[in-house]
């Protein structure tokens, strides 16, 4: 069979029925809990990370902010987002 990138194209959304909830992920400005942020905030969600790197979390909030996705971010005692 192929590649990780073939089985991409075989790969659905789920519908977790995320919309308008607020989903909070710890670790959520780097790695996998950046995924999960992104992924949550795709379906939909008020996604809310909380990270102790204020850096990380200004660059997440730019991407996803630019795709017009719902997402706030809690660092280091700083509050990057809509007050919710």
């Amino acid at each position: 069979m192929g590649t990780c990138t073939g089985l991409r194209h075989h790969l659905r959304l789920m519908d977790l029925q995320l919309k308008d909830k607020v989903v909070l992920v710890t670790g959520g400005a780097k790695g996998i809990g950046a995924a999960i942020t992104k992924a949550c905030a795709q379906e939909g969600a008020i996604a809310v990370a909380i990270d102790r790197d204020p850096l990380a979390c200004q660059q997440l909030y730019g991407e996803l902010s630019a795709q017009r996705l719902e997402i706030s971010f809690i660092s280091q005692g700083s509050f990057v987002g809509r007050k919710l």
